[in-house]
């Protein structure tokens, strides 16, 4: 009875090690899980497709273009194994994304451009706001929000931005 209570608690006691050793060895970030990826699929337009995706959610955007360009040009030459056309539709929704920050980066600019001569007005603090808060520079967000809350502070635009401004930091 005692070696077989013995060799349980053994079993026990390396399961728990190997699942320790797992939670240790296993990457935490999505930064890290995307490169190893790459490291271990580096042919595959999938592996190139993630990794750009992450490095663009991680505000890395000329490295996630390079990444998106390798995804493209590894599917020209693997898109008949793709049946089901799932990774193309990744493809151009990533593109999609990526484009648009230029676009919003683009207004951004124009905006504080016209903000600098004419800094009363509200709404464009509200636009400027809204835009950093699509490119996820919260406090850049924050910022613009609270201008504007500073102008108008019971207007009710200004109130629902600040609420989603307000909600991610």
């Amino acid at each position: 009875m005692k070696s077989f209570l013995k060799i349980w608690l053994t079993i026990l006691l390396s399961l728990i090690i190997v699942l320790i050793l797992f939670q240790i060895l296993t990457p935490k970030n999505d930064l890290l899980k995307a490169s190893l990826n790459l490291n271990y699929f580096p042919f595959f337009p999938q592996s190139h497709l993630k990794m750009a995706q992450t490095l663009f959610k991680n505000n890395y955007e000329k490295e996630a273009k390079i990444e998106l360009q390798t995804a493209k040009d590894l599917y020209l030459k693997v898109s008949w194994f793709d049946f089901t056309k799932k990774t193309k539709a990744e493809i151009e929704k990533t593109a999609i994304l990526l484009n648009q920050s230029e676009k919003i980066r683009k207004e951004i600019s124009n905006l504080e451009i016209i903000l600098r001569t004419k800094p009363q007005y509200r709404d464009l603090n509200l636009k400027l706001s809204l835009l950093n808060f699509q490119l996820k520079n919260d406090t850049a967000a924050l910022s613009w929000w609270e201008k504007a809350f500073y102008q108008d502070p019971n207007n009710k635009e200004v109130q629902t931005v600040g609420k989603i401004v307000k909600l991610k930091n």
